[in-house]
């Protein structure tokens, strides 16, 4: 950290960005971890960094929801040092939820759409149907700014998701979504039109 603030390049903005870095990082510690991610996110820039990267619209898609789940995870905890603890806990119980389901042939597999194309299963959940999940933000304010690509590429997903099961399919739509009222995907109203649910 300290051989950053005295790095030498040829442009001085650069220079500047990582002094400024290595006093944002140092000052992380006495925050609470949400305003510790807020501060990566916007202030050192890694909400920038996931937007060039995003020419691949699937790995902007998954670290943008990671942000957004890791900042609602950090609400419940005052410190970094007990939310990091969390964090090492659940990690270790996701392993060990991992070494025993090799021991069962009868298991249920959790799975992104992409995951899935191609395969097959007896039932299907489809969990979080809503706006803002699938389709997914960016894909909405792309439509909100008249180009579509996107929200036609989650719809086709959606087909997919849709088509995996042999038998059942079981679609949830949950009234909240991260803390704010949800709304049911777009993509079901065509399929519910004339029909209670």
């Amino acid at each position: 950290m300290e051989s950053l603030a005295h790095l030498k390049t040829k442009h001085q903005f650069q220079e500047k960005k990582l002094k400024k870095a290595v006093q944002l990082i140092r000052s992380l510690k006495f925050s609470s971890p949400l305003k510790a991610i807020e501060t990566i996110e916007k202030d050192i820039g890694f909400l920038e960094f996931l937007k060039k990267r995003g020419n691949d619209t699937n790995q902007l898609e998954k670290g943008s929801d990671d942000l957004k789940d890791l900042k609602v995870a950090a609400k419940s905890f005052e410190t970094i040092q007990a939310f990091v603890a969390h964090a090492d806990h659940m990690s270790a119980m996701n392993k060990e939820i991992k070494n025993l389901g090799k021991h069962f042939t009868d298991a249920i597999s959790l799975s992104t759409i992409h995951r899935a194309k191609g395969l097959e299963y007896e039932t299907v959940y489809i969990i979080g149907a809503v706006d803002g999940s699938l389709p997914h933000d960016y894909a909405l304010e792309s439509y909100r700014n008249g180009d579509f690509t996107g929200l036609e590429e989650e719809r086709r997903l959606f087909y997919v998701a849709m088509t995996r099961p042999k038998q059942e399919l079981f679609i949830s739509v949950p009234q909240n979504r991260r803390g704010k009222k949800a709304n049911p995907t777009r993509f079901l109203a065509p399929l519910l039109k004339g029909k209670k649910h």
